[in-house]
């Protein structure tokens, strides 16, 4: 017959088995060394089924998670007084300070450009007009002297619209029209109208204009640009360089083509 381990009453055992037994809590149990109530083993099965199945639910949940990073991140939630989203907020300040400067950097470059184009836009304009003025002028007889008077006159005048000289009127914007009331003034009315004005400017009919006779210039000064022996090439890039405007229009008043 098997032994119990634990008896409420030592009646329940042969009397012979009775010191087997010791009294504790109660009740009777087997004094062998290790040996372990049924229950407690029971109760010990129960618990660690229990704990297993937490350890399961854990490690389920925190699946993919790297521990040393998470400290990581909960001492910089700590160095931020909890509220990461001040470092967030720093490098999205460094971020737009850098993109406020390029952009600055980047409007003064465009300004820059900007200026330029339009420098070289005017010189262009006043290129373009001088040359219809020059012509013009020339095919009515304009002293040499008189070039850079005639062309500082046409500058308060005209306006290149549409690759054309158009004059206006002193607002710089309306159109000013020429004899017929209707078409815009062109060149060649302006210079009629600047011979009648200005006569100084041009010769008379008993004279001859830039390329006059004999001298091949206004008041006895030779054109470097006629040819024969008045054809000096030092003295056509010294009116070029320092007078372009009397340059050019010796140089178109020569009659060499």
């Amino acid at each position: 017959m098997a032994l119990k381990p634990k008896i409420a009453d030592l009646n329940e055992v042969a009397e012979a088995l009775r010191g087997e037994y010791v009294a504790r809590d109660g009740s009777f149990f087997l004094d062998v060394p290790g040996l372990v109530d049924k229950s407690k083993v029971d109760e010990f099965r129960t618990n660690n089924n229990a704990l297993k199945e937490q350890v399961e639910k854990l490690t389920a949940r925190f699946d993919g998670i790297d521990p040393d990073e998470y400290r990581r991140l909960a001492a910089e939630k700590a160095k931020h007084g909890g509220d990461t989203s001040g470092h967030h907020r720093d490098v999205e300040n460094v971020v737009a300070d850098r993109v406020k400067a390029a952009r600055a950097e980047w409007q003064k470059n465009l300004d820059g450009v900007a200026a330029e184009r339009d420098r070289f836009r005017q010189q262009l304009e006043r290129v373009e007009i001088d040359s219809v003025v020059l012509k013009e002028g020339t095919a009515h007889k304009v002293r040499g002297t008189a070039v850079p008077d005639l062309l500082a006159r046409a500058k308060s005048v005209f306006r290149l619209v549409d690759g054309q000289p158009r004059a206006v009127e002193a607002d710089g914007k309306t159109i000013r029209l020429g004899r017929d009331g209707v078409a815009p003034l062109t060149v060649a009315e302006w210079i009629e109208g600047q011979v009648s004005e200005a006569p100084h400017l041009f010769e008379g009919n008993a004279g001859g204009g830039v390329a006059g006779a004999g001298s091949g210039g206004a008041g006895g000064r030779k054109n470097p640009f006629r040819r024969g022996a008045e054809w000096n090439v030092t003295e056509q890039m010294r009116l070029l360089t320092n007078d372009p405007a009397m340059g050019a229009a010796m140089r178109a008043s020569a009659g060499n083509e």
